[in-house]
């Protein structure tokens, strides 16, 4: 399964890249906003949201 990262701070991206991929997920960043050339799939919309206690 293709994951769509949308995350501005790299810190983050390298973290949850090695967690999803680790877990089997082919994972695409969009930087800036922007979808990757390569991207090709169909988009679902989804809202994750984490909070610190």
């Amino acid at each position: 399964m293709k994951i769509l990262l949308a995350e501005d701070a790299r810190s983050v991206v390298q973290v949850m890249t090695s967690r999803l991929t680790s877990y089997g997920y082919d994972v695409v960043h969009a930087e800036n906003g922007q979808l990757p050339s390569t991207s090709h799939s169909c988009l679902f919309s989804t809202t994750v949201s984490f909070h610190d206690g």
